[in-house]
């Protein structure tokens, strides 16, 4: 069981990660695609009026949130398969 510790650490931090983005999304969408614009220039500059692109935003949160969720469920599942 010690020998899974590392590899369960990195798939934790990943997961954390995503969920860590996700909700960065979800909160601050306007901030989040303003950082994207001037880092990596991927995502147009949002406005205050820019709703649509903040929906988009959301939506991808959303769906980082589900991923994170949805990984960190079948970690546990996996771990309670090789505890046994």
């Amino acid at each position: 069981m010690a020998r899974l510790l590392g590899p369960v650490l990195v798939l934790f931090i990943q997961v954390l990660g995503t969920f860590a983005v996700g909700c960065w999304l979800l909160l601050t969408p306007g901030r989040a695609a303003n950082l994207l614009h001037d880092a990596f220039v991927v995502f147009p500059q949002v406005g205050p009026e820019d709703h649509l692109k903040k929906l988009c935003l959301r939506i991808l949160g959303s769906g980082l949130v589900v991923v994170a969720a949805r990984a960190t469920a079948g970690f546990v599942k996996a771990l309670a398969l090789l505890s046994n």
